[in-house]
């Protein structure tokens, strides 16, 4: 079991807070930018995984923090918006596993599947993801589609059935009501943890279509929705997370 210092919580942002890669330098020509694989690491710096564990976990689940970061740069140079969502729901579900006990290797495939679940969002048009106004139904089926095409997009890697789920269903609700119509018995844990750390940071985030909320705020929401969008049994955990992030409001 991981266990997580108040001290090192870092808060939401933890992407936000690494210094710029040095002089434009690059670990893969052209494509991985050096901030990205820091960003990767720090994650898991934050976690409090050392570096011997975090060489062993690449090698047990076959997915190396460099792999990570190329996608992740993806990601980042496609929409910033979308990197940021990303690294904040994988830092408060990695955060949550870690609270519900989970083993080293649950906390470490949490985190990526959490880092990856919008993927599918860089084939969606920018003019969609930052349009203010409401969503015509056109660019509505298609923002619904970006599960479907995360999947599409890692589906050659074969490290990636591992966060599959993750990526498919983080829109999916305890009620079954979710984008599938999914039923809760089949929900596995990583994803019910999803679902609840993607729902607060996109509330706790300013988005085009709408302002940030406090967290209380946003603990209101999700209190609101337990046991229709919100697994009931996490909320006290994920309630304990958020309490302790600096400077939350």
């Amino acid at each position: 079991m991981l266990k997580s210092k108040d001290a090192k919580l870092q808060g939401l942002r933890v992407c936000l807070w690494l210094p710029a890669a040095e002089g434009g330098s690059f670990l893969f020509p052209g494509v991985l930018r050096r901030i990205d694989l820091m960003t990767v690491q720090r994650l898991f710096l934050s976690l409090e995984i050392s570096e011997k564990q975090l060489q062993q976990l690449q090698t047990s689940s076959g997915i190396s923090i460099h792999e990570a970061a190329w996608f992740l740069s993806r990601i980042r140079e496609y929409h910033e918006g979308v990197f940021h969502h990303s690294c904040n729901v994988a830092w408060l579900s990695a955060q949550l596993a870690i609270k519900l006990g989970l083993t080293i290797t649950e906390v470490y495939l949490q985190t990526l599947g959490a880092l990856f679940h919008d993927i599918g969002k860089i084939a969606i048009p920018c003019s969609i993801l930052d349009k203010q106004s409401r969503l015509n139904e056109q660019e509505w089926a298609l923002v619904k589609k970006h599960p479907k095409t995360g999947i599409a997009l890692i589906g050659d890697y074969e490290w990636a059935r591992q966060l599959e789920p993750m990526i498919m269903l983080h829109h999916e609700r305890f009620d079954g009501q979710g984008y599938y119509s999914v039923p809760v018995e089949k929900l596995p844990l990583s994803v019910r943890i999803i679902i609840i750390a993607d729902a607060f940071d996109a509330m706790k985030s300013p988005r085009p279509y709408q302002k940030k909320r406090s967290t209380s705020a946003c603990w209101d929401e999700i209190e609101r929705c337990s046991g229709t969008q919100f697994d009931p049994e996490l909320l006290p955990a994920f309630y304990s997370t958020i309490s302790k992030i600096p400077g939350k409001d």
